[in-house]
């Protein structure tokens, strides 16, 4: 079986790789296809986590990964240990009670959280509550300039690490630096690289897949 992933840097204010975010892939053409998110993040951990293995992906270093809502809500099936992982909340994901309850167990149990694309839209339920689970706070370089200063005043004001993404050209860097931001992502460090590794199938008891990866 073939498995694919990408993986983009991100890095601190001395361009040092301290994670990657890992993407969903089908093929070495290197674009998203999926059509089903909640497929493709667990398609993406099973493939990091258990056929590749972190060494060889990220070579130890921590990883980001969307996750959708279910799998947030569903934490209790994530087998994945914290330490490793950065669960990213994206923007488009409803916030609730339930949602709430299920970033603090998982804050609880040792996972760090990031909020993707996140903005500091009033509307948005429960704010205080979800800055408070977080560690970070991604914000979109390419998103209208009065949108980032906001979400950018949002976190500072909460303490929480800045993370300037779609960073594409020096001129965006420093202006990331200048304003104080952490860590950096985006074409101007590297741009998604693809990586492949291909496994055989071993089935136990005829109902428990395992994928060995060929050495």
């Amino acid at each position: 079986m073939d498995h694919y992933l990408a993986r983009q840097p991100i890095v601190d204010t001395d361009r040092n790789v301290i994670a990657y975010e890992l993407l969903s892939r089908n093929s070495e053409e290197n674009v998203y296809s999926d059509q089903d998110p909640h497929e493709a993040t667990r398609r993406v951990l099973e493939t990091a986590f258990h056929v590749m293995g972190l060494d060889y992906v990220s070579h130890g270093l921590p990883v980001f990964v969307n996750f959708t809502r279910d799998l947030i809500v569903n934490y209790r099936q994530l087998t994945i240990p914290p330490g490793s992982l950065t669960i990213e909340v994206l923007e488009s994901i409803e916030f609730d009670e339930e949602l709430l309850k299920a970033l603090q167990h998982l804050k609880k149990a040792g996972y760090q959280l990031a909020l993707d694309d996140f903005n500091c839209n009033s509307s948005v339920h429960g704010i205080p509550d979800i800055l408070r689970t977080t560690d970070f706070i991604k914000i979109d370089f390419r998103a209208p300039f009065n949108q980032q200063q906001c979400t950018e005043n949002l976190a500072k004001r909460s303490g929480k690490k800045l993370i300037a993404e779609k960073v594409e050209t020096f001129e965006d860097y420093q202006r990331a630096l200048d304003s104080g931001y952490t860590y950096f992502q985006g074409y101007f460090f590297g741009k998604p690289e693809v990586l492949y590794k291909k496994s055989t199938s071993l089935m136990i008891d005829d109902q428990i897949a395992v994928h060995l990866p060929h050495l």
